[in-house]
């Protein structure tokens, strides 16, 4: 699937699904729902502690109760 079919069935533009696709810090829950199921996947969100990395070596990024 392309990032123009993705974004075409998650009712989000192109760039948008870009700059997920590149890492962007400020996402939206609401749109990464909507990614989600065009993938047909499931979202999962986790809460690790401070100053872990994730099992595949990424830096675990944290966002406030208001970005949430």
């Amino acid at each position: 699937m392309t990032l123009k079919d993705i974004a075409r069935r998650a009712g989000t533009s192109v760039p948008t699904m870009h700059r997920y696709e590149g890492g962007w810090e400020r996402f939206s829950v609401g749109t990464l729902r909507k990614i989600a199921n065009a993938l047909d996947a499931e979202l999962e969100i986790r809460l690790l502690p401070q100053g872990k990395t994730t099992q595949h070596g990424r830096t675990v990024v944290y966002v406030s109760n208001d970005e949430l």
